[in-house]
Formats: structure tokens, sequence, C-alpha cells
């Protein structure tokens, strides 16, 4: 049985349409990789500080 033209290219456009399906929700499903942490330096302060006075009036 001969396939015309028409059918066939319709077949594999059919095949196209799910290949692309089938790679779009396999990339969906792949695990994203989680991005970089770069730690952000904190300069201390080396100054001591004096006592905070919480009450203006003694």
């Amino acid at each position: 049985m001969k396939l015309s033209l028409r059918s066939a290219s319709l077949v594999l456009a059919r095949l196209g349409q799910s290949l692309q399906s089938s790679q779009e929700s396999l990339k969906r499903r792949v695990p994203q990789q989680a991005p970089v942490l770069v730690p952000i330096p904190i300069r201390a302060d080396r100054r001591t500080r004096g006592p905070v006075s919480r009450h203006p009036y003694p």
C-alpha cells in the first residue's frame, strides 16, 4: 500500500508535534540547577561603643 505525499507529510507533521511536546514535558520534569550562593562580606566595627542609655534623665 502506497502512502500519498499528502498523507506522508501529515504523518511527519504529527510525529514532529508529538516529539516537540514530549521534549517540552521532559524539560519541565528535569530539576533545575540551584543558583550559586555568593557570600556577602560584612565589615564588623572594631570600635567599642559606649553603653546606650535608654533613659534620657538619670
